[in-house]
């Protein structure tokens, strides 16, 4: 069985999605999957026995101990998995902020349960077991957005359950859409675990960092008007304001890079942009219009990552 997940593009929102802020905040967050996947290929293996490959590793073993990827070993001890092949590997490396660690996850959770074929609830089995493996500093929009595929508005609400809003738009909306961004890589990749941890902290002991992030999701509502209306200049501009708001959780989310990177675009007269997932690095998402587009991706072409959207989410493709 050959199964893929895709990636996703947060527009807003991101950051209100871990437990500690939603069990008592309002928290909601916009966004679509792209047609950038992690796969992972489930087949019968030795008794007793699991075989692992991925592009970091290859290993037969009894011992989960020896497993190198934090997930894997994860998700075989805790549903005491054996006598199974995993064969692992995706579009892009890992740590680029477009959700490939969720969209692994997801991936394992629905081979684990594909007779289950509700998104909601393999994406939040998934998160559930991301969270476990992290300590808490992992929110749930990256498993939502790959399961469900699309183009969607999640709410996480207090009892830890989460309300879908599909948004329905035309195909020629769609492309509208993907012709007035793109996303230009930034940096290498980093582990988000620990800028999220440090987020985590400041939210938690600071008022202006907890209000930054309340102000964030009250802009999630605007930004999917704008979206369904392929208002682009209000969306940019919606997307600028979060992007400011959330570079005041943590130290680590923005740097020099970013920032030089920021400066350059804003030259071209973009209408918006923000690095996406946790910070450090990854891939910048810009919003503009089509001629600025065209000229922006001739001046950063080796750093231009192309995509659709994806419609479909987690999926067993053979």
């Amino acid at each position: 069985m050959l199964i893929r997940s895709p990636l996703r593009v947060s527009l807003v929102g991101g950051g209100s999605d871990l437990r500690y802020f939603y069990e008592s905040n309002l928290a909601q967050s916009l966004g679509f999957s792209i047609n950038k996947y992690v796969y992972v290929y489930e087949d019968n293996f030795i008794k007793n026995k699991i075989n692992l490959i991925t592009s970091s590793e290859s290993i037969v073993t009894d011992d989960y101990n020896l497993i190198k990827n934090e997930i894997l070993k994860g998700f075989i001890k805790k549903f005491k998995i054996n006598s199974k092949k995993y064969v692992i590997f995706s579009d892009l490396f890992s740590g680029t902020g477009l959700g490939s660690s969720s969209a692994l996850t997801v991936n394992l959770m629905y081979a684990l349960s594909a007779q289950n074929q509700n998104k909601s609830y393999f994406a939040e089995e998934a998160f559930k077991l991301e969270e476990e493996i992290s300590g808490s500093t992992v929110g749930k929009q990256d498993h939502y957005f790959s399961a469900f595929g699309g183009f969607n508005q999640f709410t996480y609400l207090n009892n830890s359950s989460v309300k879908v809003k599909k948004i329905n738009l035309t195909k020629k909306q769609i492309k509208n859409i993907t012709n007035h961004m793109l996303l230009i890589k930034v940096g290498t990749s980093r582990k988000a675990y620990e800028i999220l941890y440090d987020q985590k902290n400041n939210i938690n002991t600071s008022y202006s960092a907890k209000e930054s992030l309340k102000e964030i999701v009250s802009l999630v509502d605007g930004a999917s008007k704008a979206l369904i209306n392929n208002d682009f200049r209000e969306l940019g501009a919606i997307v600028n304001k979060s992007w400011s708001l959330k570079k005041r959780l943590s130290r680590y989310i923005s740097n020099r890079e970013i920032t030089k990177l920021e400066n350059k675009l804003k030259t071209k007269k973009i209408y918006g942009g923000k690095l996406l997932g946790a910070g450090g690095s990854g891939y910048y998402l810009v919003i503009a219009s089509k001629k600025i587009i065209e000229d922006i991706k001739l001046e950063f072409d080796d750093r231009i990552l192309k995509f659709e959207v994806d419609m479909n989410g987690t999926k067993i493709i053979s």
